[in-house]
């Protein structure tokens, strides 16, 4: 008995020092010399002018990784992003913000949340790369898709941030039947899993047919702490497949592998992608600190106005004057579709702001413009002049503004490729006051204009829109004791066009009930109104909830085509 307890006490301490020389491998990798280093930056700063496009953004993140953000800020912003698709626009907005760009967090959600986007899973993987992930209903929504990729990335996402039912969800996924989504499985698991995955990789190993799924598992067991595995690395530096060297580096970098000597001779290697991923981890090594994302990214992420992130990279194809006043000149902020022609006869989309007729600019609604641009409408963002006492302008004359912009628009429909009989006009807030105002409002026109040509739409898409001016509703002290004039809910009539009433049952400032009040007194007319009741939605939701958003441009969509408004070209 006793010689058993020695045999078992000697085996015990042999696995221990097995252990300690495994854990010596697994040391922090001696710095590179000067010349070597010097050599990594020129593969990097080469890398990154690379027409070879993702190990391009590789070698962004290993520069970003490196202290030379400005460098990759400069980089791409010159790139024309417009011009790719939406996973490499995916690769372009997740290195703009490692390198410190808080606006690209807000389109890597917006691709993420639109759902007519060929990059949502791109985005969700780029969103758990960064860490960025947040319970929003964009990503939570994203996490319940039936494409599995992007339920996948997006409950890696959430997981990163502590959502232990999305980390069982990522968990799940080593048991689907296909090996791309166990290999993806097991490398998110080798950034938000733990020493309790082991188990479960161990199993897939054996029965690993494809080179990639073996090696993920190989190297994601190796993150997660098993050291048996980190000779599988250093084999895999070594492989005839480029793509597993390239993976081999990173994963010999994550572990604190001592592979310097194997690293400098990758980055002599035939494949560009292999020499990024060596040169990054070799410069790894005389970091002073670790990379973080910059405060300002890290709070756009957490509760970021996305709209207004996205409106930032945006520009409209030509402004147009519809109207100069007092020597100024209000513009048409013109979004034109793909393959626009002058002969196409479009439907045209009118959205106007919001902000009290007091603020607001035509560049907050340029994603809603860009969207149904891209949808094949000519769309447009409206300029109108805000209240200003000084110069006597109140808010009759912001509703003048939107009537003339509509005739403008009519009379120029040939100019701008427009159907005359399809136009519909849009807006938030008080922008949706001048929409609507564009039918209600027929006696306020600007002086000396001409009314033969009809400011009325073909349609109204209203967002929360102010409705009701009276003391129950919002306006009626920026209007005056003439508040009753511009108030919608008084000055319905027939024959208004189809109309569509967006707004959130939450919202305090143009309350629910003007709008209900709006819609039963069409009904009562014969007009057509839809009113659509967001649960929970406070006032301005459609531009700080992309779930919304989203949903509420499908709906407009179903609506428009519903009326025969509009048909892709």
């Amino acid at each position: 008995m006793l010689s058993m307890k020695r045999t078992q006490f000697v085996l015990v301490g042999i696995a221990l020092l097995l252990l300690l020389k495994a854990s010596a491998n697994a040391q922090t990798q001696p710095a590179i010399d000067q010349a070597n280093q010097r050599k990594c930056l020129a593969i990097l700063e080469s890398g990154l002018e690379s027409v070879e496009f993702w190990p391009s953004m590789h070698a962004a993140e290993a520069l970003t990784m490196s202290g030379e953000r400005e460098k990759v800020r400069r980089h791409l912003g010159r790139l024309d992003w417009q011009s790719l698709d939406d996973q490499k626009r995916c690769g372009v907005f997740r290195e703009l913000v490692r390198s410190g760009d808080a606006a690209s967090v807000s389109m890597l959600y917006y691709i993420l949340a639109n759902p007519k986007s060929t990059g949502r899973v791109h985005a969700a993987e780029s969103i758990f790369k960064l860490n960025i992930g947040n319970n929003s209903n964009a990503l939570a929504d994203a996490a319940k898709s039936d494409d599995e990729g992007l339920a996948l990335f997006s409950a890696a996402a959430l997981a990163r941030r502590g959502d232990s039912k999305a980390l069982s969800a990522v968990r799940a996924a080593l048991s689907d039947p296909s090996s791309t989504m166990r290999r993806r499985a097991a490398w998110i698991l080798s950034t938000v899993g733990d020493a309790t995955d082991q188990a479960r990789l161990h199993q897939l190993l054996p029965g690993a047919v494809e080179s990639l799924e073996r090696v993920q598992y190989q190297h994601s067991l190796a993150a997660l702490g098993d050291v048996t595995q980190f000779r599988s690395i250093q084999a895999n530096l070594i492989h005839s497949d480029p793509r597993v060297r390239a993976s081999a580096a990173v994963y010999a970098g994550e572990c604190n592998l001592d592979s310097t000597a194997e690293l400098i001779q990758l980055l002599d290697d035939e494949a560009l992608d292999v020499r990024i991923r060596a040169a990054h981890r070799l410069l790894a090594s005389v970091q002073d600190k670790p990379h973080e994302l910059s405060e300002k990214v890290k709070r756009t992420a957490q509760r970021g106005d996305h709209i207004r992130g996205v409106a930032s990279f945006l520009k409209p194809d030509r402004k147009l004057t519809y109207k100069t006043v007092s020597d100024r000149d209000l513009q048409l902020h013109v979004f034109l579709p793909e393959n626009w022609n002058a002969a196409n006869k479009r439907s045209c989309f009118l959205i106007i702001h919001g902000g009290g007729w007091a603020g607001g600019v035509p560049q907050r609604m340029y994603p809603f413009a860009d969207y149904f641009a891209n949808q094949g409408m000519v769309a447009i963002s409206l300029q109108y002049r805000l209240l200003d006492k000084k110069r006597n302008v109140d808010v009759f004359d912001c509703v003048r503004d939107a009537r003339s912009a509509v005739r403008f628009i009519r009379t120029h429909a040939e100019e701008l490729g427009v159907d005359p009989n399809k136009i519909i006009v849009s807006g938030a807030s008080a922008g949706g006051h001048l929409a609507v105002g564009t039918s209600l409002f027929r006696s306020v026109n600007e002086a000396g204009e001409s009314t033969a040509v009809s400011c009325e739409p073909n349609a109204l898409v209203l967002l929360y829109p102010v409705i009701d001016t009276s003391s129950e509703g919002y306006g009626q002290a920026k209007i005056g004791a003439r508040w009753k004039e511009l108030s919608p809910v008084a000055h319905v009539k027939e024959n208004v066009s189809p109309t569509i009433v967006f707004h959130g049952t939450a919202d305090t400032v143009t309350p629910l009930k003007g709008a209900e009040q709006f819609t039963a007194a069409m009904a009562q007319l014969g007009n057509e109104c839809s009113l659509v009741r967001n649960d929970g939605g406070a006032h301005g939701y459609l531009i700080y909830d992309l779930f919304w958003y989203f949903d509420a441009q499908i709906q407009t969509e179903q609506f428009l085509k519903k009326h025969k408004l509009l048909k892709k070209q």
